[in-house]
């Protein structure tokens, strides 16, 4: 059975356009020849890092969702190892029902379909009544901020 993935990579910002594309290219044929199905593509650009990373302030990231066997994934993991100009990677697995959900809503985004946002509302809920009306506590409770005067305290 084929599972939900999205990898997430970093490609270094010295390449050209046309050499970035290339080896997002490669990542997306290593993922075909290993039995993938590319679900879809969202290229993020060029962004700056949170840190350094080998001397790179910026880096090319981009996005793919696919569909594959576990085992694609070491192959994946290989392939991202020894590409030098692949600076970082990620491989998330979406398991459960609701993140299998929230994958497929991250493809219809990245495919630029709409999508229909779900508003929870919490307080619809009436389980439990707000904390300051709890009669139960809060009377008799010493502020918890209030120094204690202890013998330690005196040294201080």
């Amino acid at each position: 059975m084929n599972k939900k993935y999205e990898t997430m990579f970093i490609v270094k910002p010295t390449l050209t356009e046309e050499e970035i594309k290339q080896r997002v290219e490669f990542v997306k044929e290593t993922l075909v020849k290993n039995g993938a199905e590319i679900n879809a593509v969202q290229d993020m650009g060029m962004r700056n890092l949170a840190y350094k990373i080998d001397k790179n302030e910026r880096g090319y990231y981009t996005v793919i969702y696919f569909s594959a066997k576990t085992e694609v994934n070491k192959e994946l993991e290989r392939v991202f190892g020894i590409t030098e100009d692949i600076i970082r990677f990620n491989i998330i697995s979406y398991d459960k029902k609701s993140e299998i959900a929230a994958w497929e809503v991250m493809v219809k985004k990245a495919l630029g379909q709409p999508v229909e946002e779900k508003k929870i509302s919490y307080a619809s809920k009436g389980d439990r009544k707000p904390r300051f009306d709890r009669g139960d506590k809060g009377a008799e409770r010493k502020p918890y901020n209030k120094r204690r005067d202890t013998e330690d305290s005196e040294g201080e």
